[in-house]
């Protein structure tokens, strides 16, 4: 938990690669709350859609302590909805490892 998923392709090996561990193990016991704290960047974009800056995790709090910091995204993971940087687009959630539920969910825009 609190990990950047890794990105996928069938023809490299390995096939998932630029994946980032937490920096420690933050989580609480199966079953307790967790809170996550992310300050994202989206990517910078040209007006023509070149990337002028990829986009990077700035921080990331999991239950208080902090897993990542300054992690740049390089590309889509493997179940991304679809491929390509934008500046602003829909949060996509990926929980595929078993239950999850959300009891608050909250987006605050930042300009930095």
């Amino acid at each position: 938990m609190g990990a950047v998923y890794h990105r996928w392709d069938d023809k490299r090996t390995p096939k998932g690669f630029e994946g980032h561990p937490p920096k420690v193990n933050a989580a609480k016991p199966a079953g307790k709350w967790q809170t996550l704290v992310i300050k994202f960047r989206a990517p910078r974009l040209s007006k023509d859609g070149t990337v002028l800056e990829k986009p990077r995790f700035l921080s990331v709090h999991l239950n208080g302590k902090l897993v990542q910091e300054n992690v740049t995204v390089h590309g889509h993971t493997r179940s991304a909805q679809r491929q390509g940087f934008a500046a602003k687009d829909h949060i996509f959630i990926q929980g595929d490892h078993g239950p999850i539920a959300f009891r608050k969910f909250e987006v605050t825009p930042e300009d930095f």
